[in-house]
């Protein structure tokens, strides 16, 4: 688990990487800001819902202990997916103009 862990934690911030570096060039740079800004922030605040729900689906539990590496580690899958879907809005957005 915390293996899978180190791994997702690298993939998050290759994504977050990506997804910043890839930005538009020729497109309004307040308004690309402001869209990647709103980007990371949903993925923030999405990832802090599903720490929430672990922690709220596993007490009670054997696993109760794990929450926050369980929650890490699916905070850690969703949020590459998050970003690729919001690079692909951001580029029929801004893009395809």
């Amino acid at each position: 688990m915390l293996v899978a862990l180190a791994v997702l934690i690298c993939a998050l911030a290759g994504s977050a990487a990506v997804f910043l570096r890839l930005s538009p060039r020729g497109a309004s740079r307040r308004a690309v800001g402001r869209f990647n800004g709103a980007a990371l922030g949903a993925c923030a605040l999405a990832c802090g819902a599903i720490f929430l729900w672990v922690r709220d689906f596993t007490a009670g539990t054997a696993d109760a202990a794990w929450w926050p590496v369980v929650g890490a580690v699916y905070s850690g899958a969703f949020a590459p997916v998050f970003l690729l879907a919001a690079g692909l809005i951001r580029w029929v957005a801004f893009c395809r103009r």
